[in-house]
């Protein structure tokens, strides 16, 4: 079995370590992974400009990911909502649809914290069973700010500026 398995550039060594290693791997097991590099303009060009993302044209795809936002159910929705696979509509690149996990992303968009908490549990459940994305690792996000700038609260959801106007200098 022969497949094209492809990364982006921009990320550096790591990422590609990661790709050969994996390609190794399936290997082993007779996959003969087609490593290609692109330039990350060329994998996430829009869908009208042939994104290959954006198009599902790939086998394999490698790729880091974040969010950048306060609520992580906006990030699950470009992930994983049916509504996202659509090419030009979010990020759901491997097209995978879930009705369950679809109605219960409407229902996390609540105030209600318990509601929330059981809500994105389930979906976790959801995940977990169909395993739509393979997450293999994380790297750590340090921020560093001077000792006279006050209020500075780091979100693991979002860049450390998302609360500037909080922020005070003292002397």
């Amino acid at each position: 079995m022969k497949v094209e398995f492809y990364t982006y550039a921009e990320y550096g060594e790591p990422l590609e370590l990661t790709q050969q290693y994996i390609a190794e791997n399936l290997k082993n097991i007779g996959i003969d992974a087609q490593i290609t590099v692109y330039e990350g303009s060329v994998l996430w060009a829009d869908a009208g400009s042939g994104g290959i993302e954006q198009n599902g044209n790939f086998d394999l795809d490698l790729w880091d990911d974040g969010y950048s936002g306060i609520d992580p159910t906006d990030y699950l929705w470009e992930l994983y909502a049916s509504d996202a696979a659509e090419p030009g509509s979010g990020w759901n690149i491997v097209r995978w649809k879930n009705e369950e996990f679809d109605t219960l992303l409407n229902d996390a968009y609540s105030l209600d914290e318990a509601s929330r908490k059981e809500t994105f549990c389930k979906m976790a459940k959801i995940l977990n069973e169909d395993v739509p994305v393979i997450l293999l690792f994380s790297t750590l996000n340090a921020d560093a700010h001077s000792t006279r700038l006050e209020g500075i609260q780091s979100n693991i959801n979002d860049v450390v500026s998302w609360n500037a106007a909080d922020w005070k200098i003292v002397q």
